[in-house]
Order: structure tokens, then sequence, then C-alpha cells
């Protein structure tokens, strides 16, 4: 019964859970143990909508239809909004065989796109390895198929991964159709009490998709549950370990492409409203971001009238408009699109990876929408911390801008040093103003190093 396959959460069955042991006798049995699996279906789903400017369509049959398609046209790229962990446990002795070391230094050297870690542990070594579907499937795709540890990257897929992401690699034979029987497990307490004699469940009226936590800039999607953290320290793994590996999911919206180029410089998983199929809305006070207006309480308080009013009689999407009623199709029209046009993306970040992007994007040089945007985004980082005192030090430290760090603090890897208050923090943040590079003489070089100097000693 497909119900049996529901319920469990890793493999589909007990008779697939039993091929993950390896050929070997017991003390070289490498085990394999899933940690998370992330809604993947709707979240790649999700990017794939925002494309194109529309939500996602409802139940797990419809996205399940749109993405077998989207993979049959080859766009992969909305595939690193997935997200799989599990962890490779063997035996030191199993590395004592050259051909299975050969075989795990192949295998390591193919998952460049993958987030690995190893620890060492008693007579064990552990292997966490997390990343998108698109990682696997290069990992698949590029070793050689007689690979001792491709076994279980296949055992991983077949019991982690909807099918609708399988189809290229099940026509090059790669994986075998009739075990990639993986679906998204439903609570017993979601399915009601007749459909449990069904020979099939239908699976749409199981099918929970993420609550979204919507925010002005910023709607947290999904998140990778730090209680992971419980099975990770079992073997040996740390904070560090769980931030590379663990997923945050997040809709940036209302915010301009100006702002946007800045955020889809990170090497992170980005899918966005394109220009080219969507036909932009074009109301000045909705859809655009005035950088003035943003800053008319700071840098320009005190305005002439005259180019305020000059700027509030603008309609910046006038050429637009014209071309758009003129039969220029989307794709060309949007050349006259004005660079702070609105936007939305869907982008997925490690948790280092969003701290990075956090600490970055606060530093008070950066331009002020994205310093909006990285201030929605700590907002979102405490609340998912908000339930774990454990971390909230490590947090704190890692969010905290270069600027604001106390010298001596500035190598710290672990512990949580000292700092400004997180008021005088915010309040610096929002009033700083980025410096002038424009030197001309000496004078202007000497200015900018006291600044600099300024700043450090914040």
């Amino acid at each position: 019964m497909l119900f049996n396959k529901l319920k469990n959460k890793i493999f589909g069955n007990e008779e697939n859970k039993e091929v993950v042991k390896s050929s070997y006798d017991t003390d070289n049995t490498v085990n394999l143990i899933q940690v998370t699996v992330a809604p993947n279906l709707y979240l790649v789903h999700k990017g794939a909508r925002i494309c194109v400017g529309r939500g996602p369509l409802e139940g797990y049959t419809a996205q399940y239809k749109h993405i077998q398609k989207m993979m049959g046209f080859g766009h992969e790229s909305i595939l690193e909004h997935s997200n799989v962990v599990f962890i490779l446990s063997m035996s030191k002795d199993l590395l004592k065989d050259t051909e299975i070391s050969c075989d795990l230094a192949e295998f390591l050297a193919q998952t460049k796109y993958l987030n690995i870690r190893v620890k060492e542990q008693e007579n064990k070594i552990n292997i966490l390895i997390g990343g998108s579907i698109r990682g696997y499937m290069h990992v698949l795709r590029e070793s050689d198929q007689d690979n001792f540890f491709l076994f279980y990257i296949k055992q991983i897929v077949y019991g982690s991964v909807d099918k609708a992401f399988l189809g290229i690699l099940i026509e090059k034979g790669i994986l075998e159709d009739d075990k990639c029987t993986y679906v998204p497990h439903a609570d017993i307490e979601d399915i009601k009490e007749e459909d449990l004699v069904k020979d099939e469940l239908d699976i749409d009226a199981s099918y929970n998709t993420p609550e979204v936590i919507p925010g002005e800039r910023v709607d947290l999607v999904y998140n990778t549950p730090l209680d992971i953290f419980d099975i990770l320290g079992k073997f040996g793994f740390d904070k560090d370990d769980l931030f590379s590996v663990g997923t945050v999911t997040l809709r940036i919206h209302d915010v301009s492409r100006s702002c946007s180029n800045q955020m889809t410089r990170h090497r992170v998983g980005i899918s966005q409203e394109s220009q080219r199929y969507c036909e932009h809305k074009t109301d000045p006070k909705e859809d655009f971001v005035n950088p003035v207006v943003l800053n008319m309480k700071d840098r320009y308080k005190d305005l002439d009238k005259e180019v305020k009013n000059h700027m509030d009689e603008l309609d910046p999407f006038n050429n637009y408009k014209y071309f758009i009623g003129h039969n220029i199709v989307k794709e060309d029209a949007r050349a006259w699109l004005p660079m702070n046009s609105k936007t939305q993306l869907l982008m997925t970040f490690t948790y280092k990876q969003l701290f990075h992007f956090v600490k970055l994007r606060s530093e008070p040089g950066a331009q002020t929408e994205v310093r909006l945007v990285a201030k929605d985004l700590k907002d979102i980082l405490s609340y998912i911390f908000s339930t774990n005192k454990d971390m909230a030090g490590y947090i704190s430290y890692y969010l905290t801008p270069m600027a604001y760090r106390k010298e001596e603090d500035r190598d710290v890897d672990d512990d949580l040093g000292e700092f400004t208050s997180k008021e005088e923090v915010k309040q610096e943040i929002s009033m700083a103003e980025p410096t002038s590079l424009d030197i001309k003489d000496l004078e202007d070089a000497k200015k900018l190093l006291k600044k600099n100097e300024e700043y450090k000693n914040l």
C-alpha cells in the first residue's frame, strides 16, 4: 500500500532499508543515516513559478507535473532550492582496501557542488553530506558507475527525491525506474481513517506545504530544523557543521532591481522574476523603489523643493508603457524599464551563507535598501533561533558587522566576544553614510583614512 511508503520517511519500505548494508562483514558495514529532507518539490516549484511572476499551484499532483515538465526542458537551476542531508558512517578498516579508498577519493572529487564535512569518531569515519538535488545529479552523472560509494548516493536519491526530478537519469540508465518510489511523508493524523483501507492514498489530500511567514521585504518560506543537531552530535559533528548543510529559503519582494543585483552576487540558490515573461506593473508609487525617499530622513533631509517636485512629476515607466502599448514584446520593451523597478526573488542559503550575507550587507557602507533587506533577514534569523538558547550567542557574534566588533575579537572563532549593544549597532547602521572613494588629492586621502579609523573604534 502507498500508505506504508508514506509513513516511512527514509526508503519507502523495510525491504529497501536492508540494501544499504555493504557486502562486507558486520565490522565493515557502511551505515547510511538520513538526517533531513526539505519539502523539495514545493520549493523547486515555487522557484520556477516566481520566474514567471506567479504563485505555486495547489496540490502535489499539479506541482509534480509542472516540475516534470521543467526537468524535461533541462531547467535545472531551480533545483538549487532543494536540500537533502545524510551521513555515511563507515569503519576505518574498510578504507584499508585500496580499491575502496580510490573509489572514495573519486566520489569526493565529484561532490564539489555539495557540502561535505568529515569527522573521525573512535574506529569510524563519518561523512556528512548535504546539498541540492542538482549537486547529487552531478555526482550520479560524472562518477564511474561501478564506484562503491555511488550505490549509497543512489539509495539516498531513491528514498528522498521525487521521481519528477529524475526523468533524465532514468532515461540514461543511471537510475532504475521501479526504484524511484519516494513520496513525501504524510503524518498519520492528516490521513482520513477511510483512506487507510484503500490500495492507493490520494496524496493531494495529505500534502503539506511549509507555512510561509511574511515580512515587509522578506518572507520565510522554509528552514532546516535546528533539532537535526541532535542527530549530528551523535556522530561528532558540531554547530558549524549544522550551519554548513542546513538551508533557509526566503522570498524577497518589493525590492528594486538594482538592490537585487547586489544580492545575486552571492553564490546561493536564486530564482528571480523574469522581465521577459512578465509584463511589469507600472504604478510609479507602488512599483518603483525611490532611493531618495528611502533616505529622506538623513541624506536628503534638506533636499530642494523644486528637485522634489520635479521627481514627483516624473513617470519612470512612461517609455515602457508606450512600447508595450505599441506591440513591442515584453523581452524587448524591458530595455526601457528603470533600474529601480520592483522585483521578487526566491533565494536559498545555507545558514552559513546567510550569516555572511547579513553581516556583509549590514555594514555602514552598504546601500540603504540592501541594509533594510539585511535587517529583515536578521529579524528572521532571530525568530528561527529564538527557541534555541544554546545557539543564541553564536548567532549574535556572526551577525555583528565587522565595523562593530572590538578589534581584539575579530579573529574569534567560536567564542562570543564583546560587542556594542544591539541598539547602538542599529542606530549606527541606520545613520551611517557610505564613504566616498573620489580621492583627488592627499588631503582627501587623509580624510578617508581618518574616517576609517573612526569606524574601527566604534
